[in-house]
């Protein structure tokens, strides 16, 4: 029956990015709550992906140090080993041969 007509101004678009990027280089003051706790939120995530690749790192290390000494300590003991290995060959070939002595 009656009807009345808003006299509302029609809504404004959202701003496209590249209005974003131009307003933020306009922008000099830093007081931008906003964006400080952006960069902050960025930088503590960058923080935290970096301090997990620094802890990574850290344990591959630490890995290959021990690597390192076990095969250190295999390289010194090798000797002795190949030499208990011979004792033992030549032990095992006296006693078959005195086995085979007394048979006969």
């Amino acid at each position: 029956m009656f009807q009345r007509k808003s006299n509302f101004p029609q809504m404004p678009t959202p701003p496209t990015g590249e209005q974003q990027a131009k307003d933020m280089m306009k922008c000099t003051n830093n007081s931008d709550v906003v964006q400080a706790l952006d960069l902050q939120d960025r930088e503590c995530s960058f923080n935290a992906e970096t301090n997990i690749c620094l802890q990574k790192l850290y344990d591959l290390l630490m890995y290959k140090r021990n690597l390192d000494n076990s095969i250190q300590d295999l390289n010194t003991i090798f000797p002795a080993l190949i030499r208990i290995s011979n004792e033992l060959q030549n032990k095992s070939d006296n006693v078959k041969l005195q086995a085979y002595q007394s048979i006969n």
